[in-house]
């Protein structure tokens, strides 16, 4: 069993509006209901059982105080003013985290991640000492239900089995659009390299933005060590931008609540 950890900030980026989820929710998509509760809630909970015992700084838009009053005080809130992308959101809650030596990065709009993945990642970066650790998901196909993950960023790797770079969907060619390895976008970074680093993102790419991903590649060009752990089950990669896809989260949620009542059920004496 880890001890609670008190020298790693937590940011969670959630300042996408979810305007593809339906022009009929005023809701922010983190608050969008989940199994009766706010999207952000779910992942909140997973942080509470984990070893990573911090006030979660959680990273809106300029209009969203929503989250804040639904959310309320068991978080502290950044704002970004411009979405500019990952990389800028992250950099909006640096003020709040300047006390801790490392830093998670989840997203607010993944409800799925557990206590497990959280802990497991949290345990590997420390003892491997590393300057970046992520996790990763290997995909058979994007077929089915897997074309879910279609759009995720790629992960590339070297000759020796190393990541080389991540390549978001949009910015991909032919070979690595067919790759089946993705980015699910789960980080816990050294506090002091991630500071130095966020400022020299560019954003050169197909969106414009700046790209968290891109701290992957940086990391390599300065023989920074980067960690990664890989995923087992997909289902904690499941993140919601859209109709279809928060049905599949319900579908997966409501399974696994299915599943927990006929195990306690089968425990029960007769």
């Amino acid at each position: 069993m880890v001890d609670p950890l008190k020298n790693i900030g937590i940011v969670i980026l959630a300042a996408g509006k979810g305007k593809r989820m339906s022009a009929s929710v005023e809701l922010p998509k983190v608050l969008i209901p989940l199994q009766g509760q706010p999207l952000l809630s779910h992942l909140l909970a997973h942080l509470r059982g984990s070893v990573v015992q911090t006030t979660p700084v959680v990273v809106i838009a300029p209009d969203l105080y929503i989250i804040r009053e639904r959310i309320g005080p068991i978080c502290e809130y950044a704002i970004q003013e411009s979405q500019l992308g990952t990389g800028h959101a992250v950099l909006a809650a640096k003020s709040k985290l300047l006390k801790y030596d490392h830093v998670l990065v989840l997203y607010g709009d993944h409800p799925l991640v557990t206590e497990r993945t959280i802990d497991t990642l949290t345990v590997q970066h420390l003892a491997q000492g590393a300057d970046l650790t992520m996790a990763t998901l290997r995909l058979p196909h994007f077929e089915d239900w897997y074309s879910f993950f279609d759009c995720y960023g790629r992960v590339v790797r070297n000759g020796k089995g190393g990541i080389a770079r991540i390549v978001e969907k949009k910015d991909t060619r032919p070979p690595e659009a067919g790759l089946t390895e993705v980015n699910p976008g789960y980080y816990l970074f050294r506090a002091s390299w991630l500071w130095s680093a966020l400022p020299k993102l560019s954003r050169d790419n197909a969106q414009g933005e700046y790209y968290l991903t891109d701290l992957v590649s940086l990391a390599l060009k300065e023989s920074r060590l980067i960690n990664d752990i890989a995923l087992n089950d997909p289902q904690e990669a499941l993140g919601i931008n859209t109709p279809e896809q928060l049905a599949i989260v319900e579908r997966v949620m409501q399974e696994k609540l299915d599943e927990h009542a006929r195990f306690h059920t089968a425990k029960l004496p007769l």
